[in-house]
């Protein structure tokens, strides 16, 4: 039986993005185009970026202080990672 390519490409996509790490340049560029009022799969389309992951990095800039109807200028605060825990790195 045939696969369908649409589900497998799909799969695909979930597989490989529920793994990927974004720069803050990628981050940024898909808050901006949020911002403008881009779809989401278009911004997919452009940063490769899941919707979800659109949504969690947009909810994030906005915890963080950022607001797009005042500025679209978008800080790396708003877009870094968050401090990771554990061991620390020695020096």
């Amino acid at each position: 039986m045939p696969r369908n390519p649409s589900i497998t490409f799909t799969l695909h996509l979930i597989l490989v993005h529920h793994c990927a790490m974004y720069d803050n340049a990628t981050r940024a560029q898909a808050l901006t185009l949020k911002a403008m009022n881009v779809p989401s799969d278009q911004i997919t389309a452009i940063t490769g970026m899941l919707e979800r992951t659109i949504r969690d990095v947009w909810k994030r800039a906005i915890d963080r202080g950022w607001n797009p109807q005042q500025s679209l200028k978008v800080l790396d605060i708003y877009v870094q990672d968050a401090p990771r825990s554990g061991r620390p790195t020695v020096q």
